[in-house]
């Protein structure tokens, strides 16, 4: 599967680029509510026509709104900015001290339960943080 990254990709470029790669056989799509440009991500995804089956999206939970009730909040914006109703992959964006991870990921679990989110993963870990995480799980 062949995916494309939309960090830097901003405005009418970013709801242009979407269908032009998914045109040319691009199934996974990389977007971040820290990349202000989710809202164009899903325009670009209607745009192109192609079945919400047909393509894998993954979003992030930024590292300040990792305790559970802002990551809850933080996903129901991802969710109202690409226009969806579940995401197939979300990360923590980044990991951070000052939350425990076994709290972020059974938020994460929560979303889960709800169908709001397919699989849950984490970005940028070192060993020891990612270990941990697991753990969580």
């Amino acid at each position: 599967m062949l995916g494309l990254g939309t960090w830097d990709l901003r405005g009418t470029a970013c709801e242009t680029v979407i269908p032009q790669a998914l045109e040319m056989g691009y199934r996974h799509i990389d977007t971040a509510w820290m990349y202000e440009n989710q809202r164009e991500v899903g325009v670009g995804l209607r745009a192109s026509g192609v079945a919400r089956d047909q393509y894998f999206l993954t979003s992030k939970i930024w590292k300040t709104h990792l305790r559970p009730g802002d990551v809850r909040t933080q996903h129901a914006e991802n969710l109202e900015q690409l226009g969806l109703d579940c995401v197939d992959l979300l990360l923590v964006h980044w990991p951070v001290d000052d939350v425990p991870i076994d709290e972020t990921m059974g938020a994460f679990a929560e979303l889960v339960d709800a169908g709001q989110v397919t699989s849950v993963g984490v970005s940028n870990f070192s060993e020891e943080q990612l270990d941990a995480a697991c753990a969580a799980c």
